[in-house]
């Protein structure tokens, strides 16, 4: 679920901010830019990971149902 964060944050200016925003550039915008709100920050990152984890999970089912090894081989 990670897009590239370094080359979206070297290459985003105020002309590409509104179509360049991906979710690690909103975490670090809240974080570093703004008001500094660690605690929604935390929140958001802690969902992602959550998703990144059922999705891995989802795959891995899928992959065993298919008559794949899945992640432990």
């Amino acid at each position: 679920m990670t897009a590239g964060f370094d080359q979206i944050f070297n290459l985003s200016n105020a002309a590409t901010k509104n179509v360049a925003e991906i979710l690690d550039m909103y975490i670090y915008r809240v974080t570093f830019q703004s008001s500094a709100d660690f605690g929604f920050s935390t929140a958001v990152s802690l969902f992602r990971s959550v998703v990144n984890l059922t999705l891995l999970v989802v795959a891995n089912k899928g992959s065993k149902m298919m008559g794949g090894s899945g992640l432990l081989g």
